[in-house]
């Protein structure tokens, strides 16, 4: 039951990240260009972010939380390469923001603008967080260095 649980909770706090960035995003956007981004999306009103855009936001977040969950268990996918599981995982992330795009109509489909517009955020977000993601990963790896030889001097004393 514990795993089940733990489950849950990554999933939920995968979940905020996600939907913060967007709203954030969302909210610098429409404070810029809301007038501009009302006659082309329903994401913004031009003064306000509606409530049905707000639970948009929040199942592709719960989506992303759970696809981030999975892909980040030790037993998915265990033994593929993880710059190959990372591909993976951004492929199809994209590919449900494709269909989210699609389905909740974000931004008329044949407007290469908005793609552009949706493909430079997409960017932004994810050098962002895979910048965040290694500088995390490095200072874990600094810290389990010097946990590493702490352990090393106590088991050589421990010898003589």
């Amino acid at each position: 039951m514990d795993s089940i649980f733990d489950f849950i909770l990554n999933i939920l706090k995968k979940t905020v990240m996600p939907f913060t960035v967007s709203i954030i995003f969302l909210t610098i956007f429409g404070y810029f260009f809301g007038d501009d981004m009302a006659q082309i999306s329903p994401l913004s009103t031009g003064s306000a972010i509606s409530y049905i855009t707000i639970f948009q936001l929040l199942s592709l977040s719960i989506f992303i939380g759970f696809i981030n969950t999975l892909f980040d268990s030790t037993y998915f996918l265990r033994k593929i390469l993880f710059l190959y599981k990372n591909i993976l995982r951004i492929i199809i992330i994209v590919f449900i923001t494709i269909i989210y795009i699609v389905l909740f109509d974000w931004f008329p489909l044949n407007n290469i603008l908005a793609w552009i517009g949706f493909i430079i955020a997409f960017g932004i977000c994810l050098i962002l967080s895979l910048s965040i993601s290694l500088y995390i990963t490095h200072k874990q790896d600094q810290e389990y260095q010097v946990l590493l030889k702490h352990y090393q001097k106590k088991k050589t004393q421990k010898r003589n």
